[in-house]
């Protein structure tokens, strides 16, 4: 296989980085610090004997999944109870209480990757239905998926699943080439930074994209793209 960033295009990471075998693995608190153990056990999977590779793969795809029930990037805020009414004894909601979960780039991410880990394993259907849930969370990075080498085989079922979630119609070409775009850092397929004008400006791209797809589906009911 070539770089990292192909299969596990969230983050990359200096050879420093990799945790060597016998250290021990914590569970990590966030989405971020689970990432980028998972990261670094598929970093290491490349570099030992085929055996442990498929232990180190599987583990990684597990924290990718556990990564997924952790706080992430993304947060709501809530009402708490802090206190009965002293008329019934109902409870008096005052309190907000600030409530963090992956964000989308980050879901669309760590089930990409879950994807590529369970394809190495040879779990076929597994894989696919970590794909499909990634194009459903949005991932639309089609190009490399198609170039992506852990999928070599189940490359029937991957196309199949790309021609489902591609834009279709003479409106295609402009969404796809907003996928050429800049994305934040963390992102499937991009490793600019997410701060600053970058960030608003990729948000507005990310908009604009989401809205000509939309356009394209919208039109593809009423328009036979045929003639």
């Amino acid at each position: 296989r070539g770089a990292a960033r192909t299969s596990f295009p969230s983050r990359i990471h200096p050879e420093g980085s990799i945790r060597r075998r016998g250290a021990a693995t914590p569970s990590g608190r966030r989405y971020a610090e689970a990432e980028d153990m998972a990261l670094d056990k598929c970093s290491l999977a490349k570099e030992v004997e085929a055996d442990e590779a498929q232990t180190l793969y599987a583990e990684a795809a597990d924290l990718f999944e556990r990564a997924l029930r952790l706080p992430g990037d993304d947060y709501d805020v809530r009402r708490v109870s802090s206190s009965n009414s002293p008329v019934g004894g109902a409870a008096v909601l005052r309190d907000l209480e600030r409530v963090t979960y992956p964000s989308v780039l980050q879901r669309q991410t760590a089930y990409y990757n879950i994807a590529c880990c369970r394809a190495k394993l040879g779990q076929s259907v597994e894989a696919l239905d970590a794909l499909e849930t990634a194009f459903s969370q949005g991932f639309d990075d089609f190009g490399l998926v198609s170039r992506e080498g852990d999928f070599d085989g189940l490359r029937g079922d991957v196309d199949r699943l790309v021609a489902k979630f591609k834009p279709r119609g003479p409106l295609a070409n402009v969404a796809g080439a907003l996928d050429g775009m800049a994305q934040p850092r963390g992102t499937p397929g991009g490793l600019g930074e997410g701060g600053g004008p970058l960030g608003a400006v990729t948000g507005f791209l990310g908009g604009l994209k989401k809205s000509v797809e939309k356009g394209v589906e919208n039109a593809g009911s009423f328009v036979d793209f045929k003639d």
